[in-house]
């Protein structure tokens, strides 16, 4: 897996870097250290952010609350606690000053979960909205595949890595989440893929995926299937954040 692009938003930005810069697990894409930092990590979408609990005349907690509710696939979170105080449920938090060993550690610890604690509340939006996309393709819903096929694009949505390898990512996150096999989860959604291309809507086929419907039915992969819903969830994602901010 390629390293996380990662974003440092501190009041000590500087050292903060010293201490990650060299760490092959990341890429800093930039760094702030007051309010502007919100503008460059919108911009930026890194895979995770290490952001202070105090900046420059901003709030670290509420500028975390802002990116998710802002948006569709919102990074990783490593939050830098100054004081004994309660804390947002992000992926990681880390009691600063500390070593530069410790604050390493506990950011790959953050980047390394599968979904962003940051995506949490809108996580029933986001499989709605898959759910919707498979029923129009239609996808069998009494096959076990319908869950895999419609939680993995949720997944997919706001952690777009699960897709890199499908073997590595993808199937062992559904199984664990499902208490499967990663084998079993790939054999079921090719199941519903095959079935759904044998037996669902050819006109939604074409209008959600663009594919010329040949006599094979032009079947995608696994992982081209769900990222293609992915695509369409994150999308309406996308249009539902902007329509609850109004």
């Amino acid at each position: 897996m390629s390293a996380y692009r990662l974003y440092i938003a501190s009041i000590e930005a500087d050292e903060v870097e010293r201490a990650l810069c060299c760490d092959p697990a990341f890429f800093i894409v930039g760094s702030g250290s007051d309010g502007s930092a919100l503008d460059e990590i919108l911009g930026l979408c890194p895979d995770a952010v290490v952001m202070d609990c105090v900046l420059s005349g901003a709030d670290g907690q509420e500028m975390l609350r802002q990116i998710g509710e802002t948006m569709p696939a919102p990074p990783r979170a490593l939050l830098l606690r100054r004081t004994d105080m309660p804390v947002l449920p992000v992926d990681g938090v880390c009691d600063y000053p500390c070593s530069g060993g410790a604050l390493r550690q506990a950011a790959l610890a953050a980047a390394e979960q599968p979904l962003p604690m940051l995506a949490r509340d809108c996580a029933l939006v986001r499989l709605g909205f898959a759910q919707s996309y498979a029923r129009r393709l239609g996808v069998d819903e009494k096959l076990k595949g319908f869950q895999y096929v419609t939680h993995g694009a949720a997944a997919l949505c706001c952690a777009p890595q699960l897709g890199e390898s499908m073997k590595q990512g993808m199937y062992p996150y559904l199984a664990h989440q499902f208490g499967v096999t990663p084998a079993s989860v790939e054999k079921a959604v090719r199941t519903a893929i095959e079935s759904t291309w044998l037996k669902g809507s050819l006109e939604e086929i074409q209008a959600l995926f663009g594919l010329t419907v040949d006599p094979e039915r032009g079947k995608p992969t696994n992982g081209e299937c769900l990222t293609l819903l992915a695509e369409h969830v994150r999308r309406d994602m996308k249009k539902y954040l902007m329509d609850q901010k109004r």
